[in-house]
């Protein structure tokens, strides 16, 4: 299996577009935000948030302070290596969270896959699920995922079946800064 370092950094820390940003995010970023995990912290998505073999639980997540202004936050994780759509392609969305409070630092494992008591909403992945999906690639192969989460200045308000698309298209124009962690899984 093929592993890369844990990359906690900011995709842009000066005032460019990163061609690295998901498909479909337009905006400047100039803000970083640091982002990390404990379960992928060797680089490896763990065989126990995984989808064909193990219960696929989602991992923590945590982020540092992010920018003044920041009024909620999102996540998308997704499959660098899996696109999906015929016109308009993005990558496989497993899991995205959003209107995560503000002074919200972290994601605990294994999520429940509804709406948070604290109002953080989880939308529905490529699976057609709320809430995260585990990798799961063909035998023999590895994926690399990212995870970034964004820090907003608004709070989308945005139904709980909202799917990847809508949130990208929702977060543009309202990122202040944002950071990634990177992960792979093969089997």
């Amino acid at each position: 299996m093929q592993h890369f370092p844990l990359l906690s950094t900011a995709l842009a820390s000066t005032a460019m577009l990163c061609a690295c940003a998901p498909q479909g995010i337009q905006q400047q970023v100039n803000g970083s935000l640091q982002v990390s995990s404990a379960a992928v912290a060797a680089g490896a998505i763990p065989d126990k948030s995984a989808g064909c073999k193990g219960p696929g639980i989602s991992p923590q997540i945590s982020w540092a302070d992010p920018p003044p202004g920041t009024q909620s936050f999102a996540l998308i994780m997704d499959d660098k290596d899996a696109a999906v759509g015929h016109l308009h392609r993005h990558y496989f969305v497993h899991w995205l969270t959003f209107d995560m409070p503000a002074d919200k630092r972290e994601l605990t494992e294994d999520l429940p896959r509804q709406r948070l008591p604290d109002g953080t909403e989880q939308g529905t992945n490529d699976v057609g699920q709320i809430g995260y999906s585990g990798p799961c690639p063909d035998a023999g192969s590895t994926h690399h995922y990212a995870i970034t989460v964004y820090a907003l200045d608004a709070k989308l308000g945005l139904p709980a079946d909202t799917k990847g698309r809508q949130l990208l298209t929702a977060i543009d124009g309202h990122i202040l800064a944002r950071g990634q962690v990177l992960g792979a899984y093969g089997r």
